[in-house]
């Protein structure tokens, strides 16, 4: 190894620790409680539900979202899509229909992105 090559640091990926927020599910919140204090939504709740799709495969969306007309929403906030998060999405949507989906992702020119299910 090269004295260049012995610098090289890997950032390993960090597991989630249920029931604390990373930076992006925190300024989604805040996106969030603005909405309820603005009366656009009546509450909104973090992991509040996990879905079973398989023996041993749970799926847990970061937000469960109530609407003022009593629909309900499952949003899950992504910096970017790993294989099997994808793969438990589609299982979700197709075993779950009552439920709606969406994925929300910032970007910083246009802000937050939702693409529903």
């Amino acid at each position: 190894m090269t004295a260049k090559a012995s610098h090289i640091r890997f950032r390993a990926h960090q597991r989630h620790r249920p029931g604390e927020m990373n930076k992006l599910e925190a300024r989604y919140a805040e996106y969030l409680e603005g909405l309820r204090l603005g009366g656009d939504i009546v509450r909104w709740q973090f992991e509040k539900i996990t879905l079973k799709l398989a023996h041993d495969m749970r799926f847990t969306p970061d937000f469960w979202i109530l609407y003022p007309d009593g629909h309900g929403e499952l949003h899950d906030t992504k910096g970017f899509m790993r294989e099997d998060a994808k793969l438990k999405l589609k299982i979700a949507v197709e075993q779950f229909p009552e439920f709606l989906f969406a994925v929300v992702t910032w970007d910083k020119r246009s802000g937050w992105q939702f693409e529903k299910f």
